[in-house]
């Protein structure tokens, strides 16, 4: 594998990212795409706690359905970011960074498939929004 991933590092004179790269890239995402769907575990909105439980056990069911919660939102963010990579990469545009419309640095989007940003853009997306919570805050 690292072999692989070394050759795919190399540096493309011609292309911006190469047609191997391309192929491991989209192999990637499906297989993310794949073990999400898989690993899916239904969530039970309607689980009706014993009338015998203790708030203990209330507290901890109530804590274990609301992190099944935030794993569904999660995994259902993570499956629509890989369909985005995906559908970019049928029409051509994947790999560009939204914000500046710059190449992606190639080892980003073998470690991040879903990268939209370059690591810059990125950087600097986070930086203004910890200052528009700074900002917030100070309003309260």
């Amino acid at each position: 594998i690292m072999f692989i991933e070394k050759q795919l590092l190399k540096d493309e004179e011609d292309e911006f990212i190469s047609e191997d790269q391309l192929t491991a890239i989209r192999k990637s995402l499906i297989d993310m795409r794949d073990k999400v769907v898989a690993q899916k575990e239904p969530v039970d909105l309607c689980v009706e706690s014993e009338r015998n439980s203790d708030e203990a056990d209330r507290a901890q069911e109530e804590s274990t359905w609301m992190l099944a919660i935030r794993k569904r939102a999660s995994d259902h963010d993570l499956l629509s970011d890989i369909e985005k990579a995906l559908y970019k990469m049928k029409i051509g545009e994947y790999g560009y960074c939204e914000r500046s419309g710059e190449p992606i640095e190639i080892a980003r989007l073998l470690a991040y498939p879903t990268s939209r940003m370059t690591m810059e853009e990125q950087a600097r997306r986070e930086q203004e929004q910890q200052m528009q919570r700074g900002v917030n805050h100070r309003h309260l």
